[in-house]
């Protein structure tokens, strides 16, 4: 296992805990990721994503089903799995499980995560947080 795959896990490790003061320590300080809404936060931005996430999706688990590197980049296909049991964006409780494929871009420079590209398709969420639609 390369180092930056030993990194990745550690990363995706902390993020399955919702250990924010962990994660803050893998990510650089100029460090951007760019959402799946193409919204571009920075270190305190994926901080605040990750804490209104675990209101709504206490029992999340985050399962890496494969790394890809090359120098200092890296692709991680995962799947996102959660039960939807507190609000979200405005929509209340479903108790809905959600099952989400999902790939992640990281670039590292110096051992820290400098940036992420968060890439899956929204539905997935939204078909459980808004089953009417």
């Amino acid at each position: 296992m390369s180092d930056i795959e030993e990194l990745i896990r550690e990363i995706y490790s902390a993020m399955d805990e919702y250990d924010v003061d962990s994660l803050m320590n893998y990510l650089a300080d100029d460090f951007k990721m760019i959402t799946v809404s193409n919204r571009v936060i920075d270190k305190y931005g994926l901080r605040d994503m990750l804490s209104q996430g675990k209101d709504a999706f206490p029992d999340r688990k985050i399962t890496i089903e494969r790394i890809m590197t090359k120098d200092d980049a890296a692709m991680v296909e995962l799947t996102w799995s959660a039960t939807h049991t507190g609000e979200y964006m405005g929509f209340p409780a479903t108790n809905n499980r959600i099952e989400l494929p999902a790939v992640d871009i990281l670039e590292f420079e110096s051992g820290k995560v400098k940036f992420i590209r968060d890439v899956f398709n929204w539905r997935f969420i939204e078909r459980g947080i808004n089953p009417q639609r």
